[in-house]
């Protein structure tokens, strides 16, 4: 009987399976495996929009100049983007256009470009490879994440979500390895910079300053990390002020550092991509370029509708204590970075959803198994039926997805209850931002 058959799968499920290293070694194996062969089976790829700018404003650091600052050694600059154009020539067709380009990025991203071009020692190849260590941090980053709430992850349901949403999560695969981005190190930042400060009985300086750093950086390499500053400060709340004052102290060198090797400039250019992807025109895999494409003019309305609507939702389920100020944060990346913003690709949204997937776990490890396991099963359908009914255009293919995802997450949000300690392993942390 059918009922039987799917009484026996959960069971199977439920039971223990590899050992939690043996398990974390060969999702690791794989995620280089199935990588490195998808590099070399996509080598034109390697002149890909994303990565030539990434190139471009690893050049100009490693030259001495500041890429953010369109005055500094222009002829140096000239220089780089005549390189540059035999790569792309869109980007490079103005010297103008390219500035804008090149100084698109913060300060942690760019010093990643120009580590990258110095080891890559200008190979693109080489340059693709690096960007496995993002998925491979994720995968590490999820793993941290889990172990803080509910211990290494030993039964079959949790290590299949963990592979579901690091290794095999078909938008990571086609947006990170197959057109090659830098974004998943964004995602596994922000990642081990929540497993810091939700990791429960654990005290000490070099946790404080670990903290610290790497919450800075998830903030100066994509910003998605300052959603994170609500949970920095109720972790340190009741605790003791210099433990907050290390921390604090820590996450402002790479800040300073940041200033001091380029100034003030970024925060203009910066700024000013920001005003372009908020009130810019739909596009890319926005998941608004649908309705845009159906003739609706009004899309600025309805995404401060919508905004207001799930920010509001989101803020009452803190309220009523059915979320924690964990997953309060990851919602609101979700809606700034899936909702409000409409100028990226899906690599910028898989910043947010990858983030929030995993962060269900510190609720109800329930709630993240089915919203890892179900988004893998909508991309692994959705991806090429999709593709073949929207004309093999692979960006409103992502945008559908993306709505997908945004009824799936915010229906486990709602639907989400605290679980047990008997419903799986070990003892669960007492959840941030509530009690007392």
């Amino acid at each position: 009987m059918p009922t039987e058959r799917i009484g026996r799968f959960f069971t199977f499920m439920s039971r223990d399976g590899w050992n939690p290293r043996l398990f974390l070694l060969v999702a690791l194996i794989f995620i280089v495996i199935s990588r490195v062969a998808l590099i070399e089976a996509t080598p034109t790829a390697a002149n890909d929009f994303d990565i030539a700018i990434y190139q471009s404003s690893g050049k100009l650091v490693l030259a001495g100049v500041n890429p953010y600052d369109f005055n500094d050694q222009p002829q140096v600059r000239e220089l780089v983007r005549r390189e540059m154009s035999a790569v792309n020539a869109y980007d490079t067709a103005t010297q103008e256009r390219w500035d804008l380009f090149v100084a698109a990025n913060l300060p942690a991203s760019t010093m990643l470009y120009a580590l990258f071009e110095f080891v890559s020692g200008g190979s693109r190849w080489i340059w693709r490879l690096l960007f496995i260590g993002g998925d491979i941090s994720i995968l590490l980053g999820a793993y941290a994440l889990f172990t803080a709430f509910w211990g290494a992850p030993r039964k079959r349901w949790d290590q299949a979500a963990i592979f579901s949403i690091a290794c095999i999560y078909p938008s990571l695969i086609v947006s990170g390895t197959i057109i090659p981005e830098d974004k998943q190190y964004q995602t596994a930042l922000v990642l081990f910079a929540a497993a810091f400060l939700s990791k429960q009985g654990v005290a000490g300086k070099a946790r404080d300053i670990v903290t610290g750093l790497t919450l800075s950086l998830s903030v100066l390499f994509k910003l998605f990390g300052v959603f994170l500053l609500p949970l920095f400060l109720v972790r340190y709340w009741k605790g003791s002020f210099k433990a907050f004052l290390r921390a604090s102290i820590a996450g402002l060198i790479p800040l300073a550092l940041s200033f001091i090797l380029f100034g003030a400039y970024f925060i203009e250019t910066i700024g000013a991509r920001g005003g372009n992807d908020s009130f810019g025109v739909a596009q890319h895999s926005s998941p608004w370029v649908l309705l845009a494409a159906l003739g609706n003019s009004n899309v600025l309305g309805l995404r401060i509708l919508l905004t207001i609507g799930l920010v509001a939702v989101t803020m009452w389920l803190l309220a009523r204590r059915r979320i924690d100020v964990l997953n309060a944060c990851a919602a609101l990346m979700v809606v700034f970075a899936c909702v409000w913003l409409v100028g990226a690709d899906i690599n910028r949204m898989n910043m947010a959803m990858m983030f929030a997937v995993p962060a269900l776990a510190s609720v109800s490890v329930w709630a993240f198994r089915g919203a890892a396991i179900g988004n893998l099963g909508i991309q692994a359908i959705g991806y090429p039926v999709l593709y073949l009914l929207m004309g093999r255009d692979r960006e409103p293919v992502q945008a559908a997805l993306t709505w997908a995802f945004l009824v799936v997450y915010f229906f486990a949000l709602f639907r989400m209850r605290h679980d047990t300690a008997e419903e799986t392993v070990g003892n669960p942390a007492q959840a941030l931002g509530e009690g007392s």
